[in-house]
């Protein structure tokens, strides 16, 4: 069953195009967004931009029926 979740999560890693400080990793039904900054504040505004920018994690989740636990 582990196998189809890399096809079905493929798009969200595969869209993706980190920036410094910034990486994810998908494995199964799990996903990890990390984002590395000087601040607590900075690091939130990767990870928001990471989930809101186009073709990021919100569009994804909607384009397929899921929702993220945040």
């Amino acid at each position: 069953m582990g196998i189809f979740f890399q096809f079905y999560n493929a798009d969200l890693i595969d869209s993706y195009d980190p920036k410094d400080g910034e990486t994810a990793v998908v494995f199964v039904d799990d996903m990890l967004m990390l984002a590395q900054a000087k601040t607590l504040a900075e690091a939130n505004i990767k990870l928001r931009d990471m989930m809101e920018c186009p073709n990021g994690g919100l569009e994804w989740s909607h384009n397929h029926f899921c929702e993220f636990a945040l």
